[in-house]
């Protein structure tokens, strides 16, 4: 129903009645990673895992909220730990690659090639993947990836400068022209370059 106050009030006062009750402050800790509320969501998801939670997808959602408060190195170690519990699962895969995407980005290609393998297919992902390739010099595959986040969330202006940011790389200097002024033409009035290309 939208009553978020509420939702987290009925979430304490279960965590009261029960404090070790790690469902209880896992689903307080999702709830605050929903609204934003980061710092408090780390503290939730610490108690969750040391009260017993021991679930792939808690470990992912740590490690999404590491990766929020900028410690990157421990948001990496709990997505490793959640692709070891369920390496069938494509978006533990998925966020290996991204944490190790500007630090290693040969390990993180082959771990966002394995995450295609088991069905990831978001705009984010192929963004990301193509980020990874172009900094690894493969330009022909991150373009063709970056189409792929272009088509599938045409509205998104951070995957349309990435592709036309490639294609400057490359040097494929009319392709580039060509993305800028479509750029422009879908009005981007307010246009702001992009602080972080991982999104």
């Amino acid at each position: 129903l939208d009553h978020y106050d509420d939702a987290v009030a009925a979430y304490e006062s279960a965590i009261r009645l029960s404090y070790y009750s790690h469902e209880a402050h896992l689903k307080l800790a999702t709830l605050l990673m929903r609204h934003e509320r980061v710092g408090r969501a780390l503290t939730e998801f610490e108690l969750a895992i040391e009260y017993g939670d021991r679930h792939p997808l808690t470990h992912y959602n740590y490690g999404l909220a590491l990766r929020e408060m900028g410690r990157d190195d421990e948001a990496l170690a709990q997505w490793r730990l959640a692709r070891e519990m369920d390496p069938q699962d494509s978006r533990y895969a998925e966020a290996v690659g991204i944490g190790l995407a500007g630090t290693d980005d040969a390990a993180a290609v082959a771990h966002f090639e394995e995450a295609a393998r088991l069905g990831a297919d978001s705009p984010s992902f192929y963004n990301n993947y193509a980020l990874a390739l172009e900094r690894l010099g493969r330009f022909d595959q991150a373009a063709a990836r970056f189409d792929r986040a272009v088509a599938a969330a045409p509205g998104e202006e951070t995957y349309r400068f990435n592709r036309a940011a490639l294609s400057m790389r490359a040097g494929w200097f009319e392709r580039a022209a060509g993305e800028w002024r479509e750029l422009i033409a879908v009005s981007y009035t307010h246009l702001t370059l992009p602080t972080k290309r991982i999104v």
